[in-house]
């Protein structure tokens, strides 16, 4: 995957670090629920690359948002699209990811998610958050 990423010079900085994935997941019951998430990364984790969102029901981000802050830095706002973050399965794995245009430092820093499903969504479902890492 660092091949992958490779392209971004941003990233360059990472390479030869050991990649890894921290995820937040939750449940949602059903229509208009809103759902507050907050996830510390661990002590070893020193830069978030990238991000995906996911879920067992892809229906369910026709209308929902997400905001997503690190260290208190709003990285998607207030009613940003869910869909937007998220792909289907046709997406090859290596390409899922919304990669950040420079890395962000954490060490134990707090990740606050806010999610909102949309009205047209009566059944449950859950939402994972994936966090593309570097030690």
């Amino acid at each position: 995957m660092i091949q992958e990423l490779n392209g971004i010079a941003n990233l360059e900085e990472c390479n030869n670090k050991n990649q890894k994935f921290e995820r937040a997941s939750f449940s949602v019951p059903g229509a208009e629920n809103r759902i507050e998430v907050s996830h510390n990364t661990d002590s070893l984790t020193k830069k978030i690359v990238g991000i995906a969102v996911t879920t067992d029901d892809e229906d369910a981000f026709l209308a929902s948002t997400i905001s997503i802050n690190i260290k208190g830095q709003e990285i998607f706002p207030t009613n940003f699209e869910a869909r937007m973050l998220h792909t289907g399965q046709e997406v090859a794995p290596n390409k899922k990811y919304f990669i950040f245009n420079a890395p962000i430092d954490v060490s134990r820093d707090e990740i606050r998610i806010v999610y909102t499903d949309g009205d047209n969504f009566t059944t449950a479902y859950n939402v994972t958050v994936i966090l593309m890492c570097f030690e």
